[in-house]
């Protein structure tokens, strides 16, 4: 009877291995290079939206909206210190719908 509870110990003690992500490949430990990240992600995400805006969305107020909202959540994720995982999938999800719109604008 002992051997079991033991073996059912060894079992729940071992450690779940989290598969790397893709920002992880790419960027390495995000937490312990956050505050290099965030400088670069807040002039990327910000300086796109406004281009975008620049190219022609100024007319159309559903268009602003689209480049305004995930911008704005992108930004608040960073004042609030929320983990980088989450800034830095909404911070690319900001600059994937500004360049769509760039790409509208310019066609």
């Amino acid at each position: 009877m002992s051997e079991a509870i033991q073996l059912s110990k060894q079992k729940s003690e071992t450690k779940s291995v989290e598969l790397p992500n893709i920002f992880t490949k790419l960027f390495g430990d995000l937490e312990f290079n956050r505050y290099g990240l965030i400088g670069a992600i807040i002039l990327v995400v910000v300086c796109t939206a406004s281009v975008a805006v620049g190219l022609g969305s100024m007319t159309n107020p559903i268009e602003i909206a689209f480049l305004i909202f995930p911008c704005v959540i992108t930004l608040s994720l960073v004042l609030a210190v929320a983990p980088m995982k989450q800034i830095m999938y909404m911070g690319s999800a900001s600059l994937l719908i500004s360049i769509c719109l760039i790409i509208i604008n310019i066609i």
